[in-house]
């Protein structure tokens, strides 16, 4: 999350990244002191809460039917 203005950030303008910094165009984001991100799901958490995930879907899945057809 980046809190900033992309005000004056335009398609085309260069772009380049380090693990400390991020450059495209104007936009300048110190990476330095970000946390790091771990992308890979906590699975042992997930498997103990199987039931609420496995509702979730299902909520999910009756819910986007009927939100695509009726707009």
């Amino acid at each position: 999350m980046v809190a900033t203005s992309f005000e004056g950030l335009a398609a085309g303008d260069p772009a380049h990244a380090s693990a400390e910094r991020l450059v495209a165009g104007p936009l300048e984001v110190d990476l330095a002191a970000a946390p790091v991100w771990e992308p890979r799901p906590d699975w042992p958490r997930l498997k103990a809460a199987r039931a609420q995930v496995a509702a979730g879907f299902a909520a999910f899945d009756e819910w986007t039917p009927s939100a695509v057809w009726k707009g």
